[in-house]
Parts: C-alpha cells; structure tokens; sequence
C-alpha cells in the first residue's frame, strides 16, 4: 500500500519478477494500479507468497474513499475465501521534502484499517533512495527525513512498527517482506480490524473506524475550503456544506 506514485507496484514486479508487461508501472500523478491485484512471487527456498498491489491513495482522479472502498472490497472478499495476511507494507517516497496532508491521511487510514492489534503486522518502506543526489541536501538530507518520518510513525503505531529502506532491488524487496515475516505475529494468519469489522461485525465501510475518519477528513476538506473562498460566509451556509459533503462521501463509503 502507499500514496500514488510512491514505487508499490515497481516493488511488486522485484518480489514476482514479472516485467512491465505483466504489471504496469506508473510514472505520473495517476496511478496506473486501478483495482487491489494479486499476484504470485516464489523465494530462494521456493516458499510461495501471494503479494497484492493496491491502487494508491492521492490520487488525480479517484478520491480516497474511493481507493478506502477498492482496498476493503479485496480483503472482505479475500477474508471470506478463507485467505489470511502476513501483513502490510506501506511504501513512503524519501524524496518528498514535507510531509502532504494526502500522506498524513494515508498513514492515518492504514492505522484504522489495520488496527492496534496488528501495528506489529506493518512495515514503512520508504524508497526512491537512489533520487536522493538530485535533491536539496542530498543523501544526508534523506537520512534526516527518515529519522523525522520514524518518529512520526512510532507515535502513530506505539512503537510497534518498523521503518526501513527499499532499495529498488528484488533483493532489497525480498530483504524487507522476510523483516516482515520475522515480525509478523500468527504467520500468514493476520485478520485486520477492518476485515473482523466487516465481515465478522458486518458493518459497512462508512461505520468502520477508517470510514468515520474518511468521512470527518472529507467534511472537513470542503469547509476549509469553503471558508479560504468565502470568509465571511454565515454558519448556516457552513452547516449546509458539512450536510452535502458528508453526503457524497457516504455514498462512496
């Protein structure tokens, strides 16, 4: 999982060895992965892992809940077949100088889907490492990035969620899924919170905690935004936007 553009499905293609024909690889705004799909990878040891690429979160044309709702449809499915995790890797791009907003509400998400239970079961690769000599500041620069996101990802996973780099190799990727296995509590037997909210709670996606979320971030989006524009506007207008907002996300949650 990751923001749009981040490297998730340039990672999948090092675990699969699959070339671009078989997984596309996007070099945009967009992201070229438009549904969660699952793909099969083999180890030295001949060891098979089913690996699935998602669609990432900011994207240019599809909303988060939008993307909240295609990665949820795969794992209630994926969950009712019987299938199980072994965790989640999150890919963050070292290269961006600043957090976004659109990154801090993917971290947020992934914490909700997954749930306190399961931060062990979570991995950040941050990557486009070999981007850093382009960059103000350079690969020192980067390495201070990445002490300032690992402090930010312990706070929000209580210390129980490791940091580390991806080095755009099948053997770096291979590295970081075995970290993951080594970490992961109840091997390939994982059942996140949004799967057990779903599926064995059977709420829908917009009651789940990573629902509610999404739903209060889009609301508050659109005020923001409708306050930046029109200041002086009267409670009662704000009141209607919240209403019509919450709305249109509701309908995609």
């Amino acid at each position: 999982m990751g923001m749009t553009g981040s490297g998730k499905t340039t990672f999948v293609s090092s675990l699969t060895g699959h070339g671009r024909d078989e997984v596309e690889i996007g070099h945009s705004l967009t992201s070229q992965t438009i549904h969660a799909t699952q793909y099969t990878a083999t180890d030295r040891n001949g060891r098979r892992v089913r690996v699935v690429d998602t669609p990432g979160f900011g994207d240019t044309t599809r909303s988060d809940a939008e993307i909240l709702n295609e990665i949820a449809n795969h794992l209630t499915t994926s969950y009712t077949n019987g299938e199980r995790l072994l965790g989640i890797i999150f890919l963050q791009r070292i290269t961006d100088v600043r957090l976004s907003h659109s990154a801090i509400r993917s971290f947020h998400i992934l914490q909700r889907l997954v749930g306190p239970a399961n931060y062990g079961c979570v991995m950040l690769a941050t990557t486009m490492w070999s981007n850093t000599a382009f960059m103000g500041g350079g690969f020192p620069s980067a390495v201070k990035r990445q002490k300032q996101l690992q402090g930010y990802w312990d706070d929000l996973f209580d210390r129980k969620s490791r940091v580390v780099r991806h080095h755009n190799t099948a053997e770096s990727a291979w590295e970081i899924l075995e970290m993951l296995r080594a970490v992961s509590h109840n091997e390939g037997n994982v059942k996140l919170k949004i799967q057990s909210e779903m599926v064995d709670d059977g709420l829908g996606l917009g009651q789940t905690w990573a629902g509610r979320y999404l739903q209060e971030e889009g609301v508050r989006d659109v005020v923001l935004s409708a306050k930046e524009l029109q200041p002086t506007k009267d409670l009662g207008r704000d009141t209607r936007i919240y209403a019509i907002d919450r709305q249109a996300v509701e309908e995609i949650l």
